[in-house]
């Protein structure tokens, strides 16, 4: 089977969230930078304008390149590089079994993640602190500077 030699709009959804290997610096300097942006918006112009074909890879984009949501085997962990000019983000996700309510602020950097449905789980920052979370709590992370505070149990 012979496959295409160029870039559809359909490989720019997952392009805007894949970084190749590298160090965490390097990474965070990819992510931030125009090119993931330019991929998710060149992918939404020519997509939605169709139909909405790609959503799900734009969602996956979002919620897996800009959020840096990542499955864990105890629950997930966040490591967010919203895009330049995004200063907000919400979207929920469920995750074996368990309903999350995430939204993400840029400035200042705040998580805050509410747990509506199922078991305990982890929430996490990649390389960063982690609490457990319970069906009806709600849960915030702040960051001071460059480093991220310690998870809260917030009152809903």
């Amino acid at each position: 089977m012979r496959r295409t030699s160029r870039i559809t709009s359909l490989a720019r959804p997952t392009a805007a969230h894949r970084v190749p290997p590298c160090t965490p610096s390097l990474r965070r300097g990819l992510v931030n930078g125009k090119l993931p942006q330019a991929y998710f918006h060149q992918a939404a112009e020519i997509d939605l304008a169709n139909m909405g074909n790609a959503a799900g890879g734009l969602w996956q984009a979002a919620v897996f390149g800009a959020a840096g949501l990542k499955a864990r085997e105890d629950g997930i962990a966040l490591d967010p590089h919203l895009l330049p000019g995004w200063t907000e983000m919400t979207f929920s996700v469920q995750w074996r079994g368990r309903l999350l309510r995430l939204h993400l602020e840029a400035d200042p950097r705040c998580i805050e993640v509410a747990v509506e449905t199922g078991n305990e789980l982890t929430l996490a920052i990649l390389d960063g602190p982690a609490c457990l979370g319970r069906a009806g709590q709600r849960y915030v992370v702040r960051a001071e500077r460059s480093e991220w505070g310690e998870w809260q149990e917030v009152s809903r």
